[in-house]
């Protein structure tokens, strides 16, 4: 096995909770005093939850442009 510094479980540590919704700020209390370059290092994981949510919006607004593709052209008359 590769050598492990304390480093490499911090990190490990930090990924896994923001991987698990935990909020940059209890990372940050779990972890004690990190920089805010350091805290940049982490920002990568909390992109796929971002990437997510804008998927489903894209997936909302395909719906919702197919709806409207479903309406009639002309304005219905009584």
């Amino acid at each position: 096995m590769p050598e492990v510094h304390f480093h490499d479980l911090r990190h490990s540590c930090a990924t896994i909770l923001l991987q698990l919704g935990a909020p940059m700020e209890v990372v940050r209390e779990i972890l004690g005093p990190i920089s805010v370059k350091t805290t940049e290092r982490y920002a990568h994981v909390m992109v796929a939850p971002q990437r997510a949510a804008l998927e489903k919006l894209g997936v909302l607004h395909q719906d919702l442009h197919q709806d409207e593709n479903r309406l009639p052209k002309e304005p219905l008359t009584a």
